[in-house]
């Protein structure tokens, strides 16, 4: 085989391995990021233990390629986790999200570095380089990890802020202990490259931004060009911004992010969903490039009771100490400030910045440095495995988050869903509506309704969702496309059982409007959108009736008679049952049953 078909079935091989670990992850509702590793550690220094020889040898296939094309996919990937932050929501955790970038990061790079230094595993000066760099949680793992939780309250907003803009301040930091500490630069020298950093990062993150909102807004650019305009524009900023001032790349790219995300709206679906896709095989295809880059005797060398000594503190100790310092007199919650300390997980920034000041160190003849990327992964497996393992039971024991979430997804505000929605929040149970419509929205929360607008068909729009408490989605809008699309979108989520849609427009039978369908029938089988809005429109409502001994399920169908259409049952122990197609809950005493009612129809008569 010749050299240049060997390079290319290993760069294919890389992909598959990657891709392939990302499903098989999906399948088994496994963290993605573990088996990433995993898959690394025994195609590189696995096999070279087991074989003499790698399966994947990164350093041999790209050369020092790696590094610099490691630094362009980290400035992607904050770009589009920076397009999915909003500032309406910055505003709700301000105080909180500041202290923590600020506060929490000096006192966890403080305690981490003395933690590194008091085991044993380094010397002074790299415990606070890995300190630095163990700041960063990073929003590659902390947006499954909160999908996984689901929790209510401030405190998922708050971790998925501070996972993506902890990941440029704690480069920077790590950059400027790497100068002071490491190459003889001294506190001055520092603080003037960290305020160039930061000037320079805000500069070119603005400018990039405009080359991307500008042509946009004008129609300059051809649909088909959106994305790709947008990577180049990304790219180049990054690379301007680091060829002016060093490490100032990933701060132009987050801040890029942020600005087209804001300014934009709507019209960046289409950046972020060739974005959303390109972020996972960038992370995919990283973790395995980096973990596929370590020596086995260094990994031998991390793997000791010291490193395990390491890890255990900055889990029960470390974290705690910088979410308690940096939240105190904050309006977080007591049960939010006990989540927040304990979610933490290390991702791919980590990683990246480890990887690449290793190199450096070792060819500028510190061969000590050699350790700092493998403790760093031991780091990102200890804790991506500990906090998915405990923190969805300690969000059910703070009461942020239910075993059994009974919640509801309304996709749509118009004025049926809005009444399904009252009545169900009359009942306790807490319905999010959803609509790219802002009118329908305004309607909701004029309502006094929890509503959110948002383009339901971007993977950005379930990572920024408050899902806590939810465990159905019904989808409910005018467009059956839109329900059938949705569906699919919010169906890893929610599972197969959660799923509804309302029936198609003239396609009640089984035939090809069935075919379309991705969710469940919901309420029934000719219960349409026109037909749920003519019958409301017509007078009919919306009615929560609870049913007893003295008048249950037939004493309700023989006041109301078979005009009325059940909608849910909502159980003694609350739990929500959709009326479907296929399922036609029989309701019992104590339950309360949601129905669309006749307008004339008399109030039933209840015992007492």
């Amino acid at each position: 085989m010749s050299k240049p078909e060997l390079i290319a079935l290993s760069l294919s091989g890389i992909v598959v391995l990657a891709i392939g670990s990302q499903w098989l992850a999906w399948r088994l509702r496994f963290p993605a990021i573990l088996l990433l590793i995993l898959v690394g550690l025994l195609a590189g220094p696995g096999c070279e233990v087991a074989l003499g020889t790698r399966l994947l040898d990164p350093d041999a296939l790209l050369g020092e390629l790696v590094l610099p094309a490691t630094s362009l996919a980290v400035g992607l990937i904050l770009f589009e986790g920076g397009m999915g932050l909003r500032l309406r929501d910055a505003r709700a955790v301000g105080a909180p999200l500041a202290r923590l970038v600020s506060v929490g990061v000096l006192v966890t790079w403080l305690c981490s570095a003395g933690a590194a230094w008091a085991w044993g595993l380094l010397g002074l000066e790299l415990s606070l380089l890995l300190g630095a760099i163990v700041v960063v949680t990073g929003p590659t793992v902390i947006g499954p990890m909160l999908r996984q939780i689901r929790p209510t309250g401030r405190a998922a907003t708050v971790l998925r802020w501070e996972g993506i803009v902890i990941d440029p301040v704690g480069a920077t930091l790590a950059l400027l202990v790497f100068d002071a500490v490491l190459m003889g630069s001294g506190v001055a020298e520092a603080a003037h490259g960290f305020l160039w950093i930061s000037i320079t990062g805000a500069v070119f993150g603005c400018a990039g931004a405009a080359l991307i909102v500008i042509p946009l807004r004008r129609h300059a650019i051809p649909d088909f060009l959106d994305a790709p305009f947008a990577v180049m524009a990304v790219l180049g900023a990054y690379s301007v911004a680091n060829l002016i001032q060093p490490e100032a790349g990933l701060l132009a790219t987050t801040v890029m992010g942020v600005v087209v995300g804001n300014t934009l709206g709507e019209r960046a679906r289409k950046i972020l969903h060739f974005k959303e896709s390109l972020v996972v095989l960038l992370i995919s295809v990283l973790f395995v490039v980096l973990t596929a880059r370590l020596e086995p005797g260094e990994l031998v060398g991390a793997l000791s009771w010291r490193s395990l000594g390491f890890l255990a503190t900055l889990l029960l100790l470390v974290r705690p100490l910088a979410v308690l310092l940096a939240t105190v007199g904050t309006a977080l919650t007591w049960r939010d400030r006990a989540l927040l300390a304990c979610v933490a997980p290390r991702g791919i920034v980590a990683a990246s910045v480890a990887s690449v000041f290793a190199l450096r160190l070792v060819q500028a003849k510190r061969p000590e440095a050699a350790a700092l990327a493998p403790l760093t992964f031991v780091v990102i497996l200890g804790t991506v495995a500990f906090y998915a393992l405990s923190a969805p039971s300690l969000a059910r024991r703070l009461g942020l988050a239910v075993a059994n979430p009974q919640g509801v997804l309304l996709l749509g505000a118009q004025a049926f869903p809005r009444a399904l929605a009252a009545a169900l929040e009359k009942l306790g149970v807490r319905v999010l509506l959803l609509d790219a419509n802002r009118a329908n929205v305004r309607a909701a929360t004029m309502a006094s309704l929890e509503a959110v607008q948002a383009n339901p068909l971007s993977y950005s729009t379930l990572e920024g969702l408050d899902l806590g408490g939810l465990g159905h989605f019904f989808a409910a809008t005018p467009n059956d496309e839109v329900n059938s699309l949705a569906v699919h979108r919010f169906v890893d989520f929610f599972g197969e059982a959660g799923v509804f849609q309302l029936a198609r427009q003239g396609q009640t039978d089984t035939g090809h409007g069935a075919a379309f369908e991705q969710g469940r029938r919901l309420f029934a089988e000719d219960a349409t959108w026109a037909a749920l809005a003519a019958r409301l429109q017509a007078g009919e409502r919306i009615k929560a009736t609870p049913l007893s001994a003295e008048f249950d399920y037939q004493s309700w169908r023989a006041l109301y008679g078979p005009e009325a259409l059940p909608l849910l049952v909502v159980t003694a122990r609350g739990e929500v049952i959709p009326f479907s197609a296929d399922h036609q809950p029989r309701p019992e005493a104590g339950d309360s049953l949601v129905a669309l009612v006749p307008r004339e129809s008399p109030a039933p008569q209840l015992p007492g």
